[in-house]
């Protein structure tokens, strides 16, 4: 290579070695002034001669003289680091905060941010390093000594031009000659300039950066301490809120139609001036421009019209109603009553969502706030009980009130132990409520709608007067008044003596009008007359009842079709019983031959919609069409159980269709159909097609329509025409959640909170799943199917089915643990669900036909059933006694070849089986009032322990306790819930010995003559060793010195049961916060694992509902041991 050629080559080299070495000293400086330091003019320097030597090499390689192979290399080099070298630029300018922007809080939160997004891309800083490295590297290692080996350098060194190269170029052909390749060596002035200022930058930025950060941290921690916070509040918030929702919580108050336009407008009185327009019906002013050419002369015709039916809906009394003087008033409550089906529900939704409304409440409080609440006679349980109200009453105040819910779980810690409806007692929600009422600083006016509806209600307004409703408790606080409707009976007329009220009947006349009249406005009559005729004695004849106009003119509409004669309608209307019931038994016989034919097939649908309002949640769907589809074939029950018979999607979705047009003939109005609010889907992964059969429910018209059939002997004969039983309709509906489960499981599959590996052991925490065998096995045992053949079918076909794998379930089941004797898991699974539903002596027959290997492995399957069951106390004792009695006797059922292994099993399960009854004893007796048989039967068990246990190691074996607030007490909460909670509780290791002495004390709270019965073994030491405290913020470990001191006073607060003291509450200042340690389940269930997870039954039992505990399976088999 010529002289020159070398020269133009050393310049490309140069110049793309200062690029990559300009790269990456801008990132070392970058590195140390990123967290707040000030602006480095000469670092923009650097930056700018970075892009006048990659303009110069661009130049170079420009140039007639053609480039070789590793010089054009050279040259894609350094435009790759000058790419890379311009996108650190626009990084910089994105995260850098100038002067002028710095000063102040603001400022200072905007250098914090600034670091937190630099934070965010450090990865991307790392890469651009690394692909400076890689560029220098290969140009170390491959290229320079291509472009200029050592001895081209050389001979340049006394080649004339070599002294017109400016000083960079001539230290780096200098270095060249002498053997160095490293860019450290030939950059070296510029590399020491810049590590000298890197090293002045780094001193003189560093007084100012500190001054910076000090605080700018403060202000970072506390920004994010209050996102933490914000967090938090929301995660309380939402758990709060689950907590008081129920399935189908506001489906009545949905269903409700709404009023017909022009209606109810008096219920304001006539000094509103927006009465005649904030409710207009433009079907209304349609219908009176439509007839009037052909009836014009009909209000001058009618000698008898009091009322025009132009005016009828428009024309007020002058004096304020009632209602709109009460909602201005202090009046506490006011009463809407009235006949069945006199449109008492319509009325309610249409007040509680008038504008209206509001408007004339902030004549009494500026800030009221309306709630409602519908109770439903025809729905499931949560739809009919004072529970359900108070819960979506306490739903509603807290919504939108996150800060509300905030001082409810600070100041009510057991509240953080709730999780669902079911985890409430009736007497917390009743506190919770006056709480919510008073706390919330603002005004209520409640409406209540339905009243007689309330399953308990009239036995409470029964009791004597010292034992207040949780009406009367409401009334009794100043910010709150309450509207409330119901029909006239007794009870209530006694209740509501002296308070301010309306009798609706008594005042829709003009409402009933103008409804009749737009549903008569299609009809051509013979005279012009004739219309209003029709209409008036419709009108005459309602009393107030809206079903009855609604019901009269679907007759009248049938019969204009076959003759429009006036007299002929008059009649028809003037025949049709005021009565309701009358009226539906009158509907019925109308149908004529029509009747007789589809006799039987309406009697299957209105036995199912009969025994449906009983026996239907909204979690089953068995006032669904689809299970009416399945349910109302033409088959016996043997028949429609068939192991052997062929179910699949498309034989439902065409039975579906059947059904919904049979409803529509044979039904005669008596049954509607209504789509569900939430898309009622409990089998969550069924088939498409099938979704909108599901989404549809099977009511009856009204509530006295479903009295009709149970008070009337037309109604009863009706139900008996298909010769179904009450058990066979209810097995037939049971039976419907048995097939949907051949095809769709019925939840979604289990999704896990979180799994963790710990001492070759997994711990997963995932929602318990629900299946088709313990929904049906509980609905059987709960009064729905008596003892007989009915429920003896229904059992088997459920084992049949079962051991067939015929269920989708299934595959969402596990064992606790593993099996000793590999029992079949479709039988174990099978004796779970049962004892989950099942009454004590069925299960009692299940477990002692068992054989042997069979009994033990279904313990911890019959225990996490258990777990689930509400039974009263006493006979959950029944099952625990039959299970101890035959653990300790098995050496009498087997032969002496089995009995060592049988012996060490039977040691096993009694060690567990003792630790998770003691705890669940101990967690249940925190939330229920036990009575004196409850003690008695616990003692029992107890005892049979006793027996168990005869040597002082078994009552030393270490169980874990976990203790938090309930109530203003410290009490012993169950392993379900504690993870999932994870905040404000202790995780204490005591044995089973203090374990036993804490029940044998709560025993004694309801045994006074209780003293040293059933004492433990002597030489039984004392254990109460507390291991960490998970607050609402941080963990906390204790400190060795204290542990005695905080042992002790938690013990004395677990034991007596006592408020919690001062003493207790200050606990924490014995411990040591765990700084590496996030407050999170997984973290915590961690450190208990590596502490104590040696011991089988720690952190977690293993039979825990919920968790899964199992050993773990390694590759190339089996479980590690």
């Amino acid at each position: 290579m010529s002289g020159p050629e070398v020269l133009a080559a050393v310049g490309i080299l140069c110049n793309a070695m200062q690029i990559i070495t300009f790269g990456r000293d801008a990132l070392q400086v970058y590195r140390h002034m990123r967290d707040g330091g000030a602006p480095d003019p000469k670092l923009v320097a650097y930056l700018d001669k970075a892009t006048a030597s990659y303009k110069e090499m661009n130049e170079q390689s420009g140039k007639p003289l053609p480039l070789t192979h590793d010089q054009q290399q050279v040259v894609e080099i350094g435009k790759e680091g000058y790419q890379s070298l311009q996108e650190f630029n626009r990084k910089f300018d994105k995260l850098y905060v100038d002067e002028k922007s710095r000063g102040g809080i603001r400022g200072k939160f905007r250098i914090a941010k600034s670091g937190i997004r630099a934070l965010w891309r450090e990865k991307d800083l790392e890469n651009l390093e690394k692909n400076f490295q890689r560029h220098e590297q290969l140009l170390q290692t491959r290229l320079i000594h291509r472009i200029c080996s050592q001895t081209d350098a050389a001979e340049l060194l006394s080649h004339e031009s070599f002294r017109h190269l400016d000083g960079v170029r001539q230290h780096m052909v200098t270095q060249l000659a002498k053997g160095h390749t490293d860019l450290s060596d030939l950059i070296l002035e510029q590399s020491t300039e810049i590590k000298d200022h890197v090293a002045e930058q780094h001193v003189a930025t560093r007084t100012h950066m500190v001054n910076h950060l000090v605080a700018t941290e403060r202000n970072l921690q506390s920004r994010i301490s209050e996102s933490d916070f914000q967090v938090q509040l929301q995660k309380q918030h939402e758990q709060m809120l689950a907590s008081f929702r129920y399935p189908d919580m506001n489906s009545r108050k949905n269903q409700i139609s709404e009023n017909y336009p022009e209606t109810f407008k008096w219920i304001f009185g006539a000094n509103n001036s927006s009465n005649t327009t904030a409710y207009s019906s433009s079907d209304s002013r349609s219908f009176d421009e439509n007839h009037e050419d052909d009836e014009g002369n009909e209000q001058d015709n009618d000698s008898h019209g009091a009322h025009s039916d132009a005016s009828s809906s428009t024309e007020y009394s002058a004096e304020p109603p009632a209602f709109a003087t009460w909602l201005r008033s202090e009046s506490k409550m006011f009463w809407i009553s009235g006949k069945p089906a006199s449109g008492k529900s319509t009325l309610m939704k249409f007040v509680a969502s008038s504008p209206l409304t509001k408007e004339s409440l902030e004549s009494w409080r500026s800030d009221a706030q309306i709630l409602v609440h519908c109770f439903w006679k025809a729905g499931h349980e949560m739809q009919q009980n004072i529970k359900g109200m108070v819960l979506s009453l306490i739903h509603q105040i807290l919504l939108d009130r996150p800060d509300l819910t905030g001082q409810l779980w600070e100041e009510k810690s057991f509240v953080r132990q709730r999780w669902t409806h079911s985890d409430w007692a009736p007497q917390e929600l009743d506190g919770i409520l006056h709480w919510s009422l008073q706390t919330a600083q603002k005004a209520f006016c409640i409406f209540i709608d339905g009243l007689d509806e309330a399953s308990e209600f009239e036995r409470l307004i029964g009791l004597p007067k010292n034992n207040l409703t949780v009406l009367d408790k409401m009334m009794n606080l100043d910010e709150v008044k309450i509207c409330i409707s119901s029909r006239e009976e007794d009870v209530f007329c006694g209740y509501f003596e002296g308070v301010k009220r309306l009798r609706i009947h008594e005042l829709t006349e003009n409402d009933i009008r103008c409804f009749a009249k737009h549903q008569l406005q299609d009809l051509t009559f013979a005279s012009k007359g004739d219309r209003s005729l029709l209409l008036r004695c419709v009108v005459d004849r309602a009393e107030g009842v809206f079903l009855w106009v609604a019901r009269v003119l679907d007759s009248v509409t049938r019969g204009f079709r076959l003759n429009n004669d006036i007299q002929s309608l008059i009649q028809r209307v003037e025949h049709t019983p005021a009565d309701l019931k009358r009226l539906f038994q009158d509907m019925w016989e109308r149908s004529g031959d029509d009747g007789d034919i589809y006799r039987v097939v309406a009697s299957r649908y209105f036995n199912l919609a009969m025994v449906a309002r009983h026996l239907a949640s909204s979690q089953d769907g068995l006032d669904s069409m689809i299970a009416f589809a399945i349910a109302s074939e033409d088959r016996t029950l043997d028949s429609m159980l068939d192991v052997d018979r062929e179910v699949n999607e498309m034989m439902l979705h065409a039975r579906c269709k059947v059904v919904e047009r049979e409803l529509k003939v044979v039904c005669h109005g008596l049954l509607d159909v209504i789509e569900s609010e939430d898309g009622y889907r409990p089998f969550k992964k069924g088939p498409e097609c099938l979704t909108p059969y599901s989404k549809k429910r099977i009511q009856f018209i009204h509530r006295s329509a479903a009295d009709f059939f149970s008070d009337t002997v037309t109604g009863s004969d009706l139900l008996g025409a298909c010769g179904w039983s009450h058990d066979e309709t209810a097995a037939r509906l049971l039976a419907t959640i048995l097939i949907r489960g051949r095809f769709s499981p019925y939840v979604d599959p289990s999704q896990h909170d979180f799994i963790i590996m710990r001492r070759e052991k997994s711990y997963a925490l995932r929602f318990v799943p629900q299946s088709c065998l313990k929904i049906v096995f509980g609905r059987i045992f709960r009064n729905f199917l008596v003892a007989g053949p009915c429920r003896d079918l229904m059992i088997e076909t459920m084992r049949q089915w079962q051991n067939g794998q015929m269920f989708r379930d299934h595959i969402l089941w596990n064992y606790p643990g593993h099996p000793k004797f590999s029992t079949n898991p479709l039988e174990l699974e099978f004796l779970e669900s049962a004892t989950y539903g099942g009454d004590v002596p069925f299960v009692r027959r299940l477990l002692f036909d068992k054989p042997v290997e069979t009994f033990l492995d279904a313990i911890p399957v019959f225990v996490r059933g258990l777990s689930f069951r509400a039974y009263k106390l006493s006979r959950f004792n029944d099952l625990m006694r039959f299970i101890i009695n035959r653990l300790v006797r098995l050496d009498e059922e087997v032969d002496s070849s089995r009995a060592i292994q049988t012996q060490e099993v039977q040691k096993h399960l009694l060690h567990l089986l003792y630790s998770w009854y003691i705890n669940e004893f101990l967690e249940s007796s925190n939330k229920t009032i036990l009575a004196i048989e409850d003690f008695l039967s616990t003692l029992e068990v107890l005892r049979l322990f006793i027996g168990a246990f005869p040597d002082t190691q078994d009552w030393n074996q270490p169980i874990a306790l976990y203790i938090s607030p309930y109530y203003g007490q410290l009490d012993i909460m169950s392993h379900e819930l504690i993870f999932r909670l994870y905040w404000g509780f202790w995780c204490v290791v005591a044995n089973y010995g203090t374990a036993y002495c804490i029940a044998l004390d709560y025993i004694r709270t309801g045994l006074s003559d209780l003293e040293h019965e059933c004492e433990t073994p002597k030489g039984v030491t004392s254990l109460f060793k507390p291991i960490l405290f998970v607050g609402s913020k941080d963990v906390y470990a204790l400190r060795p010195d204290e542990e005695d001191r905080i042992g002790a006073l938690l013990h004395r607060a677990v034991t007596m049961r006592s408020e919690v003291t001062e003493a207790e509450t200050s606990l924490i200042e014995g411990c040591e916060r765990l700084d590496d340690m996030k407050r999170d389940p997984k973290n915590v269930l961690s450190y208990l694992i590596d502490k104590l997870g040696y011991l089988e039954e720690f952190p977690i039992h293993p039979w825990t509902p919920g968790w899964i505990v199992q050993d773990r399976i390694f590759e190339g088999g089996g479980a590690s041991t």
